[in-house]
């Protein structure tokens, strides 16, 4: 399929590349088209990727796969990326973390010219992922922004998706070959998200004291810290509590974890749990209430405020620092 024939195409007749070659821990795609916000090469699978995503990302998908904006892209001249890697997380702190720093070997950088990363992408996460990809590939490589869009692609490589427990662990190796000025040890963290648009656990107030004087916890708010101070602030965290949100994601900087507890609500999903799996460590849940009367935040139930009985934050806690690691 040439060029001019794929800009006339409908989205679901995309063809992803013309010739693939596979290594290694990536794929390279000689001659493709990639679609930036969505993480995924053109197929004529879009529409299942659809189907398999739409459970938690009804919106996304329908606003963009359906969209004006979308459809008129094939029109255009589409700008090309070559000669380096996409990567595959986006800007959200778990994404960047597990799915982007996961994915990432030495056997794909070995190649590699350049990083070609979400625009979104703050200062702080393309410094990080600098350094890493410093330490993985023995030498440094750029990393580029790139708009949200449609893309032809040239002699790139795609990392290979690995299984999510491969990931955390690719992840946790990655960012524990980073310098820390002050490794911590002990440190028992709650993360708040009292300042986030989301999932606010407004009744933390109730019991935030007693788990600071009778446990032993440190009330964090990751929101202003660096991702460098994030790592070596939680490099000593054995244990993490918090509701459900990136924060939690941050027990894999803890250089000897112990356990993770995730207050939920609405719609529990399996992030952390099989974070915590990968890891080796306890997890327990309890699940809050949603705030009746104010309306859940975008799209989804899940994001809106919620409010836990007290007793129950307080007994999982006792429950998760009682139980030993399964490690």
């Amino acid at each position: 399929m040439n060029a001019d024939a794929v800009r006339d195409a409908t989205p679901g007749e995309w063809s992803a590349n013309r010739n693939v070659e596979d290594h290694a821990g990536h794929v390279r795609l000689v001659t493709g088209y990639w679609h930036s916000e969505l993480k995924l090469p053109l197929t004529a699978d879009l529409r299942t990727c659809h189907a398999r995503h739409r459970i938690y990302a009804q919106f996304k998908y329908d606003r963009l796969i359906g969209s004006p904006d979308w459809v008129g892209s094939l029109a255009q001249s589409l700008p090309e990326l070559s000669d380096g890697i996409l990567h595959t997380g986006s800007a959200s702190h778990y994404h960047f973390i597990v799915d982007g720093l996961g994915n990432l070997s030495p056997a794909v950088l070995q190649a590699a010219g350049r990083i070609f990363v979400d625009a979104d992408y703050s200062d702080d996460q393309a410094a990080i992922l600098e350094a890493i990809v410093a330490v993985l590939a023995g030498r440094r490589i750029d990393v580029v922004r790139v708009p949200h869009g449609t893309y032809r692609v040239s002699n790139v490589i795609l990392p290979k998706v690995r299984d999510f427990s491969a990931r955390v662990h690719a992840a946790r190796s990655s960012v524990l070959r980073l310098p820390v000025r002050q490794e911590r040890s002990g440190q028992r963290i709650y993360v708040t998200r009292r300042r986030a648009g989301s999932r606010r656990l407004i009744n933390e107030a109730e019991f935030a004291d007693r788990m600071q004087r009778d446990y032993g916890f440190e009330t964090i708010e990751n929101e202003g810290l660096s991702l460098q101070d994030q790592m070596e602030l939680y490099s000593g965290a054995e244990f993490v509590a918090g509701p459900h949100g990136a924060g939690l994601t941050n027990i894999l900087f803890s250089r000897r974890p112990k356990g993770l507890l995730e207050f939920w609500h609405s719609v529990q999903q399996p992030f952390f749990e099989g974070l915590a799996e990968s890891l080796g460590i306890s997890y327990f849940a309890a699940r809050g209430m949603p705030m009746p009367g104010v309306a859940p935040q975008g799209w989804r139930s899940d994001n809106g405020p919620f409010a836990i009985d007290p007793r129950l934050a307080l007994k999982a806690i006792e429950m998760l620092i009682a139980r030993q690691p399964r490690r």
